[in-house]
């Protein structure tokens, strides 16, 4: 018999899910699917303060630190390549810097700051069509922050492809 599976999303915190054999189970269950739902998110809502101040007492983990050797961050902390041009192409290079610097906290850079990110000379010329290029299939988005500042940034589908870049240049060490 099919069954019908409901998943819900509340926030980081909490995911409720429900599994039912028929649509019309599905539709008796709503109310008290909905009462549940409004318990966790009361609950999640309670416990954020808590989850907040044992985060801010916990040491900082770099999250960057599986970029050593390929990244470095200046003092504004926005990324830069330290690989050589025979090393990557220009488009793994941009994917990986968008990446570092979503990492580090910088959601969106211009193609100004990724071209002075990437250590060797890449032309605007070269460098304007590879970022469109990268935006068609979809591995980057232009966007604008709630800060006013607009730029590029990686989408989930660019970190499926920085994480077989990674996975290729750790094979070469």
């Amino acid at each position: 018999m099919p069954q019908i599976k409901i998943k819900i999303s509340l926030n980081k915190l909490a995911e409720v899910e429900a599994i039912y054999d028929t649509l019309e189970e599905a539709l008796e269950n709503m109310e008290l699917l909905a009462a549940l739902i409004k318990k966790i998110q009361e609950q999640s809502s309670m416990l954020q303060p808590k989850i907040e101040k044992i985060k801010a007492a916990a040491p900082e983990v770099e999250k960057t630190k599986y970029l050593e050797g390929i990244v470095e961050y200046d003092d504004s902390g926005l990324p830069h390549l330290i690989l050589g041009k025979g090393e990557i192409t220009v488009k793994e290079a941009i994917l990986l810097i968008l990446h570092a610097a979503k990492e580090a906290g910088t959601p969106v850079l211009t193609i100004k700051e990724i071209g002075k990110a990437i250590p060797w000379r890449v032309p605007y010329s070269t460098l304007a069509p590879t970022v469109s290029k990268l935006k068609s299939k979809g591995l980057i988005i232009y966007l604008k922050t709630s800060e006013g500042k607009a730029g590029y940034t990686i989408t989930k589908k660019g970190l499926e492809i920085v994480t077989k870049i990674l996975d290729k240049l750790k094979t070469r060490e």
